[in-house]
Formats: structure tokens, sequence, C-alpha cells
């Protein structure tokens, strides 16, 4: 008396499409696991999300530069590029860093200590 056994496309199909299930499944789930593991050893310390160093006060090492600089010409695109921030995105960062209240007081402060209004 024969066994029956699966033939056909069909279920040599689904038994292809079980194992590569079963296979990403366990690959997710050894990912999350060495991932879980070496989250904790490259984690970046607390306190600076941006990652620069800070200078002075509360102004990362770029930011004091931009401040520098911007105090030259008054502009904030040029000053975002000497300062070291990206050619191709200086149209927007630069305005966008004299919008932060910390720069802005930063630029402010030094706009008052040469004596400029």
């Amino acid at each position: 008396m024969k066994l029956a056994r699966p033939c056909g496309l069909f279920h040599l199909r689904r038994s292809f499409e079980r194992m590569i299930a079963f296979d990403h499944a366990e690959a997710r789930r050894e990912r999350a696991f060495f991932r879980a593991d070496t989250m904790e050893s490259t984690r970046k310390p607390a306190g600076n999300a941006a990652g620069g160093k800070r200078a002075s006060g509360n102004l990362t090492a770029r930011q004091s530069r931009f401040v520098a600089e911007y105090l030259l010409d008054l502009n904030a695109t040029q000053a975002a590029v000497r300062a070291g921030y990206s050619g191709r995105t200086a149209e927007s960062t630069g305005p966008r860093l004299l919008g932060k209240m910390n720069v802005a007081e930063a630029v402010r402060a030094a706009m008052e200590k040469r004596g400029c209004k």
C-alpha cells in the first residue's frame, strides 16, 4: 500500500514557501538579538544628540565658528560654508542656524560686544 505523498507543483511550492518564511523569521530574530546586543556598546553618550562637542556655553564648535563667520559679512549662507557646513545645503543651513535660539543669542551678544546694533 502506498502512502499518500504530496506531489505536483502546488505542494512543492507550498513547502518551499514555508521553508523561505521560516528562514526569514529566523533571520529576523537573530538580527534583533544581535542588534540589541551591540546597541548597548555603540550608543552615544546622552546629552548631545547632535554629536558635536560643545565649545562654549551651549553651542557646538561649528555653531561657534558660524557665529564668528557670520559677524564678518552678515551673510548666513557664506558663514555656514566657511564654518564647515555642506555647500550644497548652506542655503537652508545658514537661516536655520540663525533661527535657533542659542545661536541667535550668541550672535546678538557678539554684536553687542562689538558695538553693532
